[in-house]
């Protein structure tokens, strides 16, 4: 079991191991109809399966009697070997832009980090080293409002302060007064002051 990565478990003591080592199940169960029919009547569970019991919600799938067929085993084994799977899709290099970005004005001693705002969300962030340049290849155009965070405790984000407590400010923020573009195929460059 801690090799696997997916199983399918007959209803027992089994189905919660194999929950126990975190490998996703499918649980089977099938029966003499007449034994079952008599099972349904006398016990009154929604669930099979320990793992499910224990949760009073369906965890893992159950397959039951009749269910429990070659077309549902696959349908359900395909989707247990599937959830690891990520599916993604990317954009022609042609996409993106290159940025290039050169700054005048800003003290290197306080600790500067470039912020990237698209719409009112922040985008990226960028701490400077000794130099006062950004630099990145390939960059997802759009309109950007920049702004320049003194990180006085250096943790690459900005901090609220604690006024009750310590008696700390917030961090400052000042806005860069011109908005970028960048343009897919471009070598966007610009020079920017505070």
């Amino acid at each position: 079991l801690q090799k696997a990565h997916a199983a399918l478990v007959t209803s027992g003591t089994a189905t919660l191991e194999t929950a126990l080592f975190g490998v996703p199940e499918v649980v089977c169960y099938k029966g003499g109809s007449i034994s079952y029919a008599i099972a349904k009547q006398l016990v009154k569970v929604k669930y099979i399966s320990l793992v499910n019991l224990i949760m009073d919600k369906e965890i893992v799938k159950e397959l039951i009697q009749n269910e429990l067929n070659e077309t549902n085993l696959k349908i359900e084994l395909d989707k247990l070997l599937k959830t690891d799977t990520i599916s993604f899709t990317t954009k022609k290099l042609t996409g993106y832009g290159s940025l290039k970005l050169k700054f005048r004005n800003i003290d290197t001693a306080n600790h500067p980090v470039l912020l990237f705002i698209s719409g009112d969300k922040l985008v990226q962030s960028f701490v400077f080293g000794n130099t006062m340049e950004f630099s990145q290849s390939l960059f997802l155009p759009g309109e950007y409002e920049l702004r320049i965070l003194f990180d006085d405790n250096k943790n690459g984000k900005w901090d609220p302060g604690e006024f009750f407590g310590k008696h700390k400010q917030p961090e400052i923020v000042k806005p860069i007064e011109r908005k970028i573009t960048v343009k897919p195929s471009w070598q966007n460059e610009f020079e920017l002051a505070l």
